[in-house]
């Protein structure tokens, strides 16, 4: 009960730092935080959103900011979310 509502976020404190290494193509990071992000962009409030998001949700209906599909050669201003999915470098990348 302690985790709730952040059940696979709770995972990261036994796990860290090493979560991303332990659990490969996991639920870890695929979007879980969309309410509390849409509620922090609501909060400052963030007119539009520069994002690297793993996941299938469409962003336009449940952000409140405009978002912008950051990608690699991007050099954007202002607020910046991405999915600790995006994070993780491969080989192949």
């Amino acid at each position: 009960m302690r985790a709730a509502p952040d059940f696979l976020a709770y995972f990261n404190e036994p796990a860290a730092p090493y979560a991303s290494r332990i659990l490969v193509e996991s639920d870890l990071g695929w979007g879980q935080d969309l309410k509390r992000l849409n509620a922090r962009l609501n909060e400052l409030p963030a007119q539009r959103v520069w994002i690297a998001y793993f996941g299938a949700a469409d962003l336009g209906k449940r952000l409140v900011a405009t978002p912008y599909s950051l990608t690699a050669n991007d050099r954007p201003a202002g607020w910046i979310a991405i999915s600790e999915a995006k994070l993780t470098k491969y080989p192949e990348d």
